[in-house]
């Protein structure tokens, strides 16, 4: 009962925000930029993987060597956020394909905002 483990206040019978707020671990996950990210197309859940986050540390870590596999870091690509649909800038009416989408964001070292304002 891993949830039970990170959150002690876990109850199956809290449904609104504001009993959100009671399952504290719960709320602060839900509340970090850097674990929880909301967008038109996705609901994304990561673990940060920074050094002594305390949000981290009451969750099963992700272990993941810190190898290179074909000039990418593994630990990196296993928690990074998902890329988010970029238009085509040759045809607006469609989005680049996905190894396009994160080239382009990769090449014009793109930020989350950057990105939502599309």
């Amino acid at each position: 009962d891993a949830l039970r483990c990170f959150e002690p206040k876990f109850n199956t019978n809290y449904r609104s925000k504001s009993q959100l707020r009671l399952m504290t671990n719960i709320f602060a996950f839900f509340a970090c930029p850097d674990h929880c990210r909301q967008t038109d197309f996705t609901l994304e859940f990561r673990l940060c993987g920074k050094t002594g986050c305390v949000i981290c540390g009451g969750i099963r870590q992700v272990r993941t060597p810190n190898v290179e596999i074909d000039g990418k870091n593994l630990r990196a690509e296993v928690l990074r956020w998902m890329d988010l649909p970029v238009p085509d800038p040759s045809d607006p009416n469609h989005y680049l394909s996905p190894s396009q989408t994160r080239d382009h964001i990769d090449s014009n070292n793109m930020s989350f905002e950057q990105l939502r304002g599309f």
